[in-house]
């Protein structure tokens, strides 16, 4: 998970009772989230992914070995390790779509599914130029034209509308991965990849849910070694599905479980840290 960040707690004033809590074996840490407590708790759960081809693509692809939405899968076997026969998780990915159609189909695609967790990701399309030209005969998400304005606008209709039918249900938002150019999906095609991917951070943040930013581990793969982003994504746009497993999931997986109690070595070293803080303040305000 991405957690929010925790405020800090200020030494002055709060010194013994934090020292105290840290010494007793506390810290603060982010909780699990709805999906896996329920599941925890033996509620049956339906999860529901809503996306591109990133999420839809599962099974075959364009390049033999890209399975983008090889994540989905690994999810549901997971669940069904961790918490057999709780979680259904359903595939309502819309191979090249974007959010227009997103909001256009939500109803078939994801509210009738009657959800507890929705993951949505369409960043990739909403980037995406060339809807109804050039041969693309997907004229739903051509117009109206999907500026960062109607990404949003779009985002947010989809999350109001899973909310009324279910005001509990959590909502997960995910970026995706970097584009790079190739023959078969040239980078001019999504010129603005980067600002669609922070609409989801942005909305993220505003209305409290759960992002997993897998841009930001994306990125990091493209830019310090290419050569093997490369072989992740091999068409340009569409992670392998061993790519979509070490990245795509394992974040996913990680957001879900959220931050593991940390060590007993761990808090000791946070309690000394304390302790070396505390003295050291006690000694400048010390009147000798």
């Amino acid at each position: 998970m991405n957690p929010r960040p925790l405020m800090p707690i200020p030494f002055r004033g709060g010194r013994g009772i934090l020292l105290a809590l840290l010494m007793a074996g506390w810290v603060p840490r982010a909780a699990a989230s709805a999906l896996i407590e329920n599941l925890k708790n033996g509620e049956p759960q339906v999860v529901v992914a809503y996306g591109t081809s990133l999420t839809a693509n599962a099974t075959t692809g364009s390049v033999a070995s890209i399975r983008a939405g090889q994540w989905v899968n690994d999810l549901r076997n997971w669940l069904e390790a961790v918490y057999p026969g709780l979680a259904t998780v359903i595939n309502s990915g819309q191979s090249g779509k974007a959010s227009n159609t997103g909001v256009q189909l939500l109803s078939s695609a994801v509210l009738s599914k009657n959800p507890a967790v929705v993951i949505i990701e369409f960043s990739m399309n909403d980037a995406f130029t060339q809807f109804g030209v050039n041969g693309n005969t997907n004229t739903m998400d051509a117009y109206p034209p999907i500026t960062l304005a109607r990404a949003k606008s779009n985002l947010e209709s989809m999350i109001t509308s899973i909310r009324a039918q279910n005001p509990f249900a959590e909502i997960i938002l995910m970026t995706m991965n970097v584009a790079y150019d190739t023959a078969a999906n040239p980078i001019s095609r999504r010129p603005d990849l980067a600002s669609y991917h922070q609409v989801y951070r942005d909305v993220a943040a505003e209305q409290d849910l759960l992002l997993v930013d897998n841009y930001a581990t994306w990125k990091e793969i493209h830019d310090t070694d290419f050569n093997l982003y490369k072989t992740y994504v091999p068409d340009g746009v569409h992670p392998s599905a061993t790519a979509a497993t070490l990245v795509t999931f394992a974040n996913l997986k990680s957001a879900l479980i959220a931050v593991p109690e940390p060590s007993s070595i761990a808090l000791s070293a946070v309690a000394s840290l304390l302790l070396i803080g505390v003295h050291s303040w006690a000694r400048r305000t010390d009147p000798s």
